[in-house]
């Protein structure tokens, strides 16, 4: 597993109570944590409450399709790096396309085949996790740019007038979101 405190995190939705005890027992097996929903509306709450470590989506579900939910995930900040895998019958090109350009990270095919299953969800935790490490490298970057900050009188706020540049400038030049905010983090 990903990492030896915890087990990876599963969280899937679909609204096929047969084929979420399928990827619960998979789970089991693999000896992840698994927590569904059947009610693709109120998913989007319960990522942000539980923020597991890979998200399985069905995408045809009433009400909201995987797709839209998918969409939703990657737009909010805290959430855009978890690994989506979409779990589909559909199988066509188009589909496929549409899926990633919804920010999904990966497919199934259903039904599913439990070993693949639990070779892609560790792959993806793993990405998630170095993600994550990278994550905290930042901050501790930033924890000491700001101690030698703090013991140079002369440099005043040096770092937070350099983000605060680099953003606007990455604003002004029309910078992608994910642009202008890696500009901020160089200051």
């Amino acid at each position: 597993d990903v990492d030896t405190e915890r087990p990876t995190h599963v969280f899937a939705v679909d609204d096929d109570a047969s084929s979420l005890e399928v990827l619960e027992a998979a789970c089991a097996i693999a000896g992840f944590h698994f927590s569904s929903t059947s009610r693709p509306k109120e998913a989007l709450n319960l990522v942000r409450d539980r923020e597991p470590d890979v998200i399985l989506l069905d995408v045809m579900m009433p009400e909201l399709d995987g797709f839209d939910l998918c969409r939703m995930i990657k737009a909010e900040e805290d959430l855009q790096l978890i690994p989506i895998v979409m779990v589909t019958a559909l199988d066509s090109k188009e589909d496929k396309i549409k899926g990633l350009e919804s920010g999904c990270d990966d497919f199934m095919s259903k039904p599913i085949d439990r070993i693949e299953l639990t070779a892609r969800v560790r792959s993806l935790a793993r990405v998630r996790k170095l993600t994550e490490n990278l994550d905290n490298a930042e901050k501790v970057l930033e924890m000491l740019a700001r101690g030698v900050e703090a013991k140079d009188e002369t440099t005043g706020d040096h770092c937070d007038r350099l983000t605060r540049a680099g953003v606007a400038f990455g604003k002004h030049l029309g910078f992608s979101a994910p642009d202008v905010r890696a500009l901020g983090r160089a200051g």
